[in-house]
């Protein structure tokens, strides 16, 4: 069985199903994963959402799917008309298949995928929830994480470092969320993380990173 885990979709419906073929994906044979994030900015979550539940694929929860469901309780949520009723249109079925994301997934071999990051030096299962759905940069003063609003070019590597660049394991961890585009996905050294949304919403591609039976890269 192989192990095929996918980048942000964002309702893009089209490149899902061509990357779907271009894999060979076999429901009955192969697990399917996805990093977060199959809905909002695309033509077409409804049909990425249907999709993932026909196939029984296995989501972290996105910061989108997080903010949609605190749309759904009714809370304060700033958000656009458009994306309002695009949330509206979303079934029974597909609420309940957001609800179910957990915010990782653990899979053989110490790998786990999760959607934005993990703060450095605390186990992936004892993430702080509102962090692991968001986290790109750690503010360096006090190892916090900060907000991409806050931060300037020039201040990276000084002031911010980005996340993955300090994360030494032990767990090796698959993420979306921090677009990489020019280049294709990001692997840092030791393949402690793998960073796979490489913005196909935006105009770059939907990237799969596909494993084997042991859960190893090929």
């Amino acid at each position: 069985m192989r192990t095929i885990i996918i980048g942000d979709v964002h309702g893009c419906i089209d490149e899902l199903n061509q990357l779907l073929d271009k894999v060979e994906y076999s429901p009955k044979v192969d697990r399917l994963v996805f990093v977060g994030d199959l809905i909002d900015r695309g033509p077409n979550p409804v049909a990425v959402l249907k999709l993932a539940r026909i196939f029984e694929a296995e989501c972290v929860l996105g910061n989108h799917e997080e903010k949609a469901l605190r749309w759904k309780q009714g809370r304060n949520v700033q958000v656009s008309p458009e994306r309002k009723e695009e949330w509206k249109s979303f079934t029974d079925a597909d609420w309940d298949y957001i609800r179910a994301m957990p915010l990782y997934l653990e899979l053989p071999m110490n790998w786990w995928v999760v959607h934005g990051g993990c703060r450095p030096g605390v186990p992936v299962a004892r993430q702080n929830p509102k962090e692991i759905v968001r986290l790109r940069y750690i503010k360096l003063a006090n190892m916090s994480m900060a907000s991409i609003f806050d931060i300037k070019p020039e201040d990276v590597g000084i002031k911010y470092t980005y996340w993955a660049d300090m994360w030494q394991g032990p767990e090796r961890v698959i993420y979306g969320h921090q677009v990489w585009m020019e280049g294709g996905p990001r692997v840092t050294a030791q393949a402690w993380t793998a960073g796979i949304d490489t913005g196909c919403v935006f105009g770059g591609e939907l990237t799969a990173m596909v494993m084997d039976d042991n859960c190893t890269a090929p």
